[in-house]
């Protein structure tokens, strides 16, 4: 994305809990769907739902062990806490979602 990092990037390049929910359920729900036709691409998918899942809750509960607060996103390369905290939007309903 060219416009990553530019300007006002608020929506660019961060890490979100409603994307981050989004993204490993519909991986799941897929992955669930095309067992019976694709076992192959069904692990595949769901490998890649938990790989999802599994980063995504790492790093929001180390955010919460480290600062004692939901934060509302995160950067994307060392996943340090971003944005608004405390915040119990998004960021704590995909935990609920993913737990």
């Amino acid at each position: 994305d060219p416009l990553s990092r530019s300007g006002e990037d608020y929506w660019r390049g961060k890490l979100w809990g409603n994307i981050n929910a989004l993204a490993a359920g519909s991986l799941a729900s897929y992955a669930a769907l095309v067992r019976d036709r694709d076992a192959a691409l069904s692990a595949e998918l769901a490998e890649l739902a938990e790989a999802v899942r599994g980063r995504w809750l790492t790093t929001v509960l180390r955010g919460l062990e480290e600062k004692h607060f939901f934060f509302e996103n995160f950067e994307p390369a060392r996943g340090e806490p971003r944005g608004a905290a405390p915040f119990t939007g998004w960021t704590a309903a995909s935990v609920v979602l993913l737990l």
